[in-house]
């Protein structure tokens, strides 16, 4: 904890987006825990605002919290997706229907049974923490399944509302980010120094996706 807390207050001294520093100036005055997602880089603006933290505050004072703070879109399900859940749902066989909205099933590999993430494992050249998602989808580049770019949680099924399901929703929550992140870093580190062009577009456009079922 105490390497991590020293980079991210080291970050108001760096060429770093006005955002960036306010956060790092704002560290003083958080309460964190050993696991923190700040601490790994990630801004839970979600959390941010339920607790009324004191990043919030500075970065309200100056108005930037509308930065950091998106609305989520809500989207209508394609009405080929519909008729496939539903299908799935009755019969427990049915094909992903192929639309432009989302991945057709013939373009990305999806394992449903835990496997170690790849992006992780390299967070610290190959050294990294071994992390096992209940969902993993992969994409492929180049003849190798690199890409992580589907990741999900499943923390309890509907029946179970107790003290102890509450920690673990929150704990697969906190796991989602860091996959995320990892996800993010790992396709940097790998495809963003490439000379190709091509490349370098796909690599700025890429999105992660996260799943996470509960309740």
């Amino acid at each position: 904890m105490a390497l991590h807390l020293k980079i991210v207050l080291g970050l108001k001294f760096i060429d770093a987006s006005e955002t960036v520093k306010t956060i790092s100036n704002a560290f003083s005055k958080v309460e964190l825990s050993s696991n923190d997602l700040l601490l790994f880089g990630i801004l839970d603006v979600e959390a941010l605002d339920t607790s009324n933290s004191p990043i919030k505050k500075v970065l309200q004072e100056i108005r930037l919290w509308d930065n950091v703070k998106e609305t989520l879109l809500l989207k209508q399900l394609p009405d080929g997706l519909k008729k496939f859940i539903i299908k799935q749902v009755c019969t427990g066989n049915a094909l992903i229907p192929d639309d432009d909205d989302y991945f057709k099933e013939s373009d990305i590999c999806i394992r449903w049974d835990t496997i170690t993430s790849k992006a992780s494992l390299e967070r610290n050249n190959e050294k990294g923490p071994i992390k096992k998602n209940d969902i993993y989808g992969v994409y492929e580049i180049r003849g190798h399944f690199d890409l992580e770019l589907m990741l999900g949680e499943i923390s309890n099924g509907p029946f179970n509302r107790s003290s102890q399901v509450q920690v673990h929703i929150k704990k697969d929550r906190s796991k989602l980010s860091k996959y995320r992140k990892d996800a993010l870093d790992f396709v940097i580190n790998k495809y963003a120094k490439s000379h190709n062009y091509d490349d370098l577009v796909k690599m700025q456009e890429i999105k992660v996706y996260l799943l996470h079922a509960h309740g």
